[in-house]
């Protein structure tokens, strides 16, 4: 099986209406319970979620669990896990960095949402 590629991801979030997944920080609850690279979060604490907005919005409704469900692989899988790690600013700010950087390297797309248009 191929890599996938973050542009892909990103297109079909957008078809779908979701939030792209570029990865969980190592250890995260996120990650312990099976949120991976390339899954689209649909809908938080059963609300929808079509924006990173939205899911914030919808994350701050339960402060001991979290419920996610994912589009992968063609169907929605859903997640239920408890909150329980808190990380330190430097795993956060080196995770972050990361993810700018493996964003900053995808094509630029012009308002009108074209990837080979750039801006």
């Amino acid at each position: 099986m191929s890599p996938i590629n973050p542009s892909d991801i990103f297109d079909v979030a957008r078809i779908i209406g979701g939030v792209p997944v570029l990865g969980c920080l190592p250890g995260s609850t996120s990650a312990r319970a099976g949120v991976r690279f390339g899954d689209i979060i649909v809908a938080t604490n059963g609300h929808p979620v079509k924006t990173l907005d939205d899911y914030v919005r919808a994350r701050r409704t339960r402060d001991d669990r979290v419920s996610v469900v994912v589009f992968r692989d063609g169907a929605e899988v859903e997640f239920e896990m408890g909150l329980s790690k808190v990380f330190g600013i430097e795993e956060v700010q080196t995770y972050l960095q990361e993810q700018l950087s493996t964003v900053m390297s995808l094509p630029q797309m012009s308002s009108k949402g074209d990837p080979d248009d750039r801006c």
